[in-house]
């Protein structure tokens, strides 16, 4: 943390450069195609997930894969993963229960990661201008990137359980994913110092 005047000019000074300005830029582009990549594939998946409940509601899934397997040939080993029997073993409509789950849980995850990409997307916008990152603005959208962070990593422990319950999982198993809890902590913690470089900057400038 900037410690007086010259150290939080400092910080500015290698904020404002312009490379820091254009590899902010080019992550917030990033951020921005990703933002729209997810949108569009929440959009696809939820289209998918009616047609396919109002239009298959007699689909056997069984019958598909024998189908494949006499036609085109369908890998053995597969049929031998537990989880892909246990689906198997179930009713053609707990099937077809489970595959529209799983395609509305994916459609709510897409959704999730689209509003956190929608915060990083603001967040780089903002240090691109080049103006002070120490802003309230910024502190805000950090912590936001924190607690979205945090309820992405939820749902989605929640929705591997729900999908191992149905697709016929005899026991079900928490995966916690470190790296997306690390982030959401790195976000809060950087919300914490851009607050304290705020305070800072008030001070100097009094």
């Amino acid at each position: 943390m900037p410690k007086n005047k010259y150290d939080a000019e400092g910080v500015q000074l290698i904020l404002k450069g312009d490379g820091c300005k254009t590899t902010c830029k080019v992550l917030s582009i990033l951020a921005k195609f990703c933002e729209i990549v997810l949108i569009i594939g929440a959009i696809c998946c939820g289209i998918c997930g009616i047609a396919l409940g109002v239009g298959s509601r007699d689909i056997n899934i069984n019958d598909a894969i024998t189908a494949i397997k006499e036609e085109e040939g369908f890998p053995a080993a597969v049929l031998e993963i537990p989880e892909v029997s246990n689906f198997l073993a179930l009713e053609p409509s707990r099937q077809l229960a489970a595959v529209l789950g799983a395609i509305a849980i994916a459609t709510i995850l897409l959704v999730l990661t689209s509003i956190l990409a929608r915060y990083v997307y603001r967040f780089f916008k903002n240090l691109s201008h080049g103006r002070t990152p120490f802003t309230m603005e910024n502190v805000d959208i950090l912590q936001k990137i924190g607690v979205w962070t945090f309820i992405l990593a939820g749902v989605s422990v929640v929705a591997s359980i729900i999908i191992e319950l149905l697709a016929g999982a005899k026991s079900v198993s928490i995966n916690v994913s470190v790296s997306t809890i690390a982030m959401g902590f790195a976000a809060l913690v950087l919300a914490v110092v851009f607050k304290r470089g705020v305070e800072l900057e008030n001070k100097l400038k009094k």
